[in-house]
Protein backbone atom coordinates (compact mmCIF):
# COMPACT_ATOMS: atom_id res chain seq x y z
CA UNK A 1 0.00 0.00 0.00
CA UNK A 2 1.27 3.58 -1.01
CA UNK A 3 -1.07 5.51 0.96
CA UNK A 4 -1.18 5.04 4.87
CA UNK A 5 -4.78 6.70 7.44
CA UNK A 6 -2.01 7.04 10.36
CA UNK A 7 0.09 10.20 9.62
CA UNK A 8 0.93 10.43 13.99
CA UNK A 9 2.17 8.61 16.52
CA UNK A 10 2.50 8.94 19.89
CA UNK A 11 3.43 5.75 22.13
CA UNK A 12 3.67 5.35 25.82
CA UNK A 13 6.14 2.79 26.74
CA UNK A 14 7.16 1.15 29.99
CA UNK A 15 7.00 -1.36 32.12
CA UNK A 16 4.09 -2.18 34.08
CA UNK A 17 3.36 -0.01 36.61
CA UNK A 18 6.08 2.64 35.71
CA UNK A 19 3.41 5.57 35.44
CA UNK A 20 2.11 5.20 31.62
CA UNK A 21 -1.58 5.82 33.30
CA UNK A 22 -0.26 8.79 34.51
CA UNK A 23 0.93 10.50 31.68
CA UNK A 24 -1.80 8.94 29.46
CA UNK A 25 -3.87 11.36 31.31
CA UNK A 26 -2.02 14.61 29.91
CA UNK A 27 -1.49 13.47 26.49
CA UNK A 28 -5.64 12.29 26.32
CA UNK A 29 -6.09 16.01 26.70
CA UNK A 30 -3.75 17.19 24.00
CA UNK A 31 -5.69 18.16 20.54
CA UNK A 32 -6.05 15.90 17.95
CA UNK A 33 -4.72 13.27 20.62
CA UNK A 34 -7.18 10.05 19.97
CA UNK A 35 -8.28 7.79 23.22
CA UNK A 36 -5.89 5.58 24.49
CA UNK A 37 -5.23 2.18 22.66
CA UNK A 38 -3.10 -0.52 23.56
CA UNK A 39 -1.44 -2.32 20.88
CA UNK A 40 0.11 -5.99 22.18
CA UNK A 41 -0.07 -6.67 18.29
CA UNK A 42 2.43 -4.40 17.26
CA UNK A 43 3.99 -5.58 20.31
CA UNK A 44 4.52 -8.84 19.08
CA UNK A 45 5.01 -7.82 15.59
CA UNK A 46 8.41 -5.65 17.02
CA UNK A 47 9.33 -8.67 19.10
CA UNK A 48 9.04 -10.75 15.40
CA UNK A 49 11.42 -8.83 13.27
CA UNK A 50 13.89 -8.43 16.74
CA UNK A 51 14.08 -12.52 16.80
CA UNK A 52 14.59 -12.03 12.89
CA UNK A 53 11.51 -14.64 11.98
CA UNK A 54 9.70 -12.14 9.39
CA UNK A 55 11.42 -9.79 7.13
CA UNK A 56 11.89 -5.97 6.85
CA UNK A 57 8.55 -5.31 4.15
CA UNK A 58 6.16 -7.78 6.12
CA UNK A 59 6.58 -6.21 9.42
CA UNK A 60 6.57 -2.48 8.10
CA UNK A 61 3.33 -3.82 6.31
CA UNK A 62 1.82 -5.69 8.81
CA UNK A 63 2.68 -2.73 11.24
CA UNK A 64 0.69 -0.18 9.14
CA UNK A 65 -2.24 -2.24 8.34
CA UNK A 66 -2.93 -3.24 11.76
CA UNK A 67 -2.84 0.71 12.76
CA UNK A 68 -4.75 2.00 10.04
CA UNK A 69 -7.35 -0.71 10.63
CA UNK A 70 -7.07 0.48 14.67
CA UNK A 71 -7.48 4.14 14.29
CA UNK A 72 -10.01 3.52 10.99
CA UNK A 73 -11.92 2.07 13.95
CA UNK A 74 -11.54 4.68 16.59
CA UNK A 75 -12.86 7.33 13.98
CA UNK A 76 -15.96 5.39 13.98
CA UNK A 77 -16.65 4.43 17.81
CA UNK A 78 -16.09 0.61 16.87
CA UNK A 79 -14.48 -2.26 19.39
CA UNK A 80 -13.94 0.84 21.96
CA UNK A 81 -14.17 -0.12 25.91
CA UNK A 82 -16.98 1.35 28.04
CA UNK A 83 -16.42 0.13 31.13
CA UNK A 84 -16.15 2.90 33.41
CA UNK A 85 -13.82 1.25 35.44
CA UNK A 86 -11.20 0.24 32.83
CA UNK A 87 -7.96 2.81 31.96
CA UNK A 88 -8.62 2.30 28.18
CA UNK A 89 -12.24 3.36 28.77
CA UNK A 90 -13.98 6.09 26.68
CA UNK A 91 -15.29 7.46 30.00
CA UNK A 92 -12.21 8.04 31.35
CA UNK A 93 -11.06 10.01 27.99
CA UNK A 94 -11.49 13.68 28.32
CA UNK A 95 -13.05 13.78 24.87
CA UNK A 96 -15.29 11.01 25.75
CA UNK A 97 -18.52 12.86 23.99
CA UNK A 98 -16.60 12.66 21.03
CA UNK A 99 -16.46 8.88 20.94
CA UNK A 100 -20.10 8.59 21.80
CA UNK A 101 -20.96 11.00 19.04
CA UNK A 102 -19.14 9.14 16.55
CA UNK A 103 -21.48 6.24 17.41
CA UNK A 104 -24.55 7.85 15.39
CA UNK A 105 -22.34 9.45 12.61
CA UNK A 106 -22.12 8.04 8.94
CA UNK A 107 -18.91 5.35 8.86
CA UNK A 108 -17.42 3.51 6.65
CA UNK A 109 -16.84 5.18 3.32
CA UNK A 110 -16.48 9.20 5.40
CA UNK A 111 -13.83 7.87 7.45
CA UNK A 112 -10.91 8.31 4.94
CA UNK A 113 -12.05 11.52 4.52
CA UNK A 114 -12.68 12.34 8.11
CA UNK A 115 -9.37 11.18 9.05
CA UNK A 116 -7.75 13.44 6.25
CA UNK A 117 -9.65 16.24 7.48
CA UNK A 118 -9.02 15.57 11.20
CA UNK A 119 -5.24 14.11 10.68
CA UNK A 120 -5.22 12.20 14.25
CA UNK A 121 -2.67 11.42 16.48
CA UNK A 122 -3.07 7.61 17.15
CA UNK A 123 -2.23 6.96 20.88
CA UNK A 124 -1.02 3.83 22.02
CA UNK A 125 0.57 2.07 25.09
CA UNK A 126 2.89 -0.71 24.71
CA UNK A 127 5.19 -2.67 26.94
CA UNK A 128 9.21 -2.61 27.15
CA UNK A 129 9.52 -2.17 23.09
CA UNK A 130 11.67 0.84 23.27
CA UNK A 131 14.66 -1.52 22.57
CA UNK A 132 13.11 -3.11 19.44
CA UNK A 133 11.04 -0.60 17.99
CA UNK A 134 12.93 -0.14 14.55
CA UNK A 135 10.19 -1.53 12.24
CA UNK A 136 7.79 1.07 13.33
CA UNK A 137 10.55 3.95 13.12
CA UNK A 138 11.32 2.45 9.96
CA UNK A 139 7.35 2.52 8.73
CA UNK A 140 6.51 6.07 10.33
CA UNK A 141 9.75 7.71 10.28
CA UNK A 142 9.52 10.99 12.08
CA UNK A 143 5.62 11.06 12.55
CA UNK A 144 6.02 8.39 15.75
CA UNK A 145 7.23 9.82 18.64
CA UNK A 146 7.92 7.08 22.27
CA UNK A 147 7.77 8.21 25.37
CA UNK A 148 9.41 5.78 27.17
CA UNK A 149 8.54 6.21 31.05
CA UNK A 150 11.26 4.61 33.75
CA UNK A 151 10.62 4.15 37.53
CA UNK A 152 13.02 3.72 39.96
CA UNK A 153 14.24 -0.10 40.21
CA UNK A 154 13.61 -0.76 43.63
CA UNK A 155 9.97 0.62 43.41
CA UNK A 156 9.93 -1.55 40.26
CA UNK A 157 11.04 -4.61 41.76
CA UNK A 158 8.89 -4.00 44.80
CA UNK A 159 5.54 -3.41 42.75
CA UNK A 160 6.34 -6.47 40.66
CA UNK A 161 6.80 -8.86 43.60
CA UNK A 162 3.37 -7.62 45.11
CA UNK A 163 2.04 -8.23 41.23
CA UNK A 164 4.03 -12.03 41.19
CA UNK A 165 2.55 -12.84 44.44
CA UNK A 166 -1.32 -12.03 43.81
CA UNK A 167 -0.95 -13.81 40.94
CA UNK A 168 0.34 -16.86 42.89
CA UNK A 169 -2.62 -16.54 45.44
CA UNK A 170 -4.75 -16.86 42.20
CA UNK A 171 -5.97 -13.07 43.27
CA UNK A 172 -4.62 -11.87 39.84
CA UNK A 173 -4.15 -8.38 39.03
CA UNK A 174 -5.87 -6.14 41.75
CA UNK A 175 -6.07 -2.37 41.36
CA UNK A 176 -4.97 -0.52 44.65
Amino acid sequence: RNHTFVKNIVILDGQSNSGKALLDIILASLDRVEILKYSFVVENLCRLKYLNLVNNDVIESLIKLKLDHKLYELMMSRNLNFRPSDRSSAFKDPFSFTYFKRLFEKGDKTIPRKINDENPILHLMTHNILGISEPLFKAYGGNINIIELVRHPLMMLSKQTENNELWSTNEGRRRQ
